[in-house]
C-alpha cells in the first residue's frame, strides 16, 4: 500500500526530461524538454531556456532564440517543447533583439482558380 501512494504522488508531482544540446548547423543548436503531470507548458520552455543559455555560457557566448514551439495537452499528454537557437559573441553583428513572430497552424491553399491580377 506504501509503494502505491508513493507511485501516485509521484504520477500527480509530474516527471520532467530536457535532452542534451544538438548541433544542427553553423553555430545553432536544438534542445527538447518534456514534462508530465501537473507540469505546465510554461515549465517545459523554461527548461529548454535554461539550458540553451546554460550551453552558451559555457562557450562564452550569448544565447540568440531562433525558433521555440511546444505541444500536449495538460492532463492529457505529455507538454513538449522544441528550442532552436545560436550561440554568437555578444560582439557579434548578428546578435540582435530576437523578433518571434508566431506561425500559422493553418495554411489554406485555393486551386483551379488563376491567381489575383496585380
Amino acid at each position: 500500500m506504501k509503494r502505491v501512494l508513493i507511485c501516485c504522488a509521484l504520477l500527480l508531482a509530474g516527471c520532467s526530461t530536457v535532452s542534451d544540446v544538438l548541433p544542427i548547423g553553423k553555430d545553432s543548436y536544438m534542445v527538447t524538454s518534456e514534462v508530465y503531470g501537473f507540469k505546465t507548458s510554461n515549465d517545459a520552455e523554461e527548461m529548454t531556456i535554461k539550458r540553451a543559455n546554460a550551453y552558451c555560457e559555457s562557450l562564452g557566448k550569448k544565447m540568440l532564440l531562433a525558433n521555440i514551439s511546444g505541444g500536449g495537452v495538460y492532463g492529457f499528454s505529455p507538454r513538449t517543447n522544441q528550442l532552436v537557437f545560436q550561440c554568437l559573441s555578444a560582439n557579434d553583428p548578428a546578435f540582435t533583439r530576437t523578433q518571434l513572430q508566431k506561425e500559422p497552424n493553418t495554411v489554406i491553399e485555393v486551386k483551379g482558380q488563376p491567381p489575383p491580377a496585380p
